[in-house]
């Protein structure tokens, strides 16, 4: 599959919802490094912040992304889950209302979703 064309994926409410929460916290209680961001397949955090926008409208409006761009978003939402150092960890059911179990449940849904549209980020 060419990482360039944009995938449809059809995600039911509580994917959608988990996957823009996900992004929402960057900026916020996720704070991201330069090395954290490359690693996640952007090109550092500044731009990482503006990218993971872009994601959450492209997300709402489309719910269409490249292989690429579903690959950064899902990983942007784990890291930011379970980061207690860069992402929300311990503030996670605060700032999103959802708990540990709830998103842990969520979360492997929308991976094993996914699974068939992402991309590696990072070259071997």
């Amino acid at each position: 599959m060419d990482s360039g064309e944009s995938v449809h994926v059809e995600l039911p409410p509580d994917e959608l919802r988990l996957l823009r929460w996900g992004l929402a916290n960057w900026g916020g209680p996720g704070y991201c490094t330069d090395a954290m961001a490359k690693a996640m397949g952007f090109e550092d955090a500044h731009t990482m912040l503006d990218e993971v926008e872009g994601l959450r409208r492209d997300l709402v409006a489309t719910s269409s992304l490249t292989p690429r761009d579903w690959s950064r978003a899902l990983i942007a939402l784990e890291v930011v889950f379970a980061s207690d150092v860069i992402g929300a960890a311990g503030d996670w059911a605060i700032v999103t209302g959802w708990t540990d179990e709830q998103t842990l449940v969520v979360l492997r849904t929308l991976q094993n979703r996914l699974r068939g549209v992402r991309s590696r980020i990072i070259d071997p």
